[in-house]
């Protein structure tokens, strides 16, 4: 079983609107085959994070109904919807708006100030850059060099 480019299309289209009409953002989406059924992993969150285990399991319910709806999986299919969890990779500006005010780990694709790896306050993220506070310094850091960043869980 592959899943084609038109069904993955078919059901993200529905899911996107449902997701969205529940305040919250897709953060990611996939579906596979397990064994002889198809699942359906949608990764949600609030903007700024914190999404409740209440509104997956709320928003699992809707998601099945109206892929049900569509009849074009069978009788045989899967809903998982997850937060993407306090480890989830900060990988672009919305991502690191989330975080804002807590201690994330950057490692840079090339050496700034001769280091590739920072950790400290993230105070701001503006125009492709964010501005991280490391002890009494603020460094300016790039989107474009930054190779992986983690929120620090303490």
């Amino acid at each position: 079983m592959v899943c084609s480019e038109d069904l993955f299309k078919k059901v993200k289209n529905k899911v996107e609107p449902i997701v969205k009409n529940n305040n919250l953002d897709l953060v990611d989406f996939k579906i596979f085959p397990r064994g002889r059924r198809w699942v359906i992993r949608s990764i949600v969150d609030h903007k700024y994070g914190g999404v409740t285990i209440d509104e997956c399991s709320k928003l699992n319910k809707i998601i099945f109904s109206a892929v049900d709806n569509l009849n074009i999986l069978g009788d045989d299919f899967v809903i998982e919807v997850n937060s993407p969890g306090l480890d989830r990779p900060l990988e672009n500006a919305g991502d690191f708006m989330r975080v804002k005010g807590r201690v994330i780990m950057v490692w840079l694709r090339k050496p700034l100030r001769d280091k590739v790896y920072f950790e400290g306050e993230l105070l701001d993220v503006r125009n492709s850059c964010i501005a991280l506070k490391i002890k009494e310094d603020t460094l300016e850091i790039s989107l474009n060099i930054i190779n992986k960043a983690l929120q620090k869980i303490i």
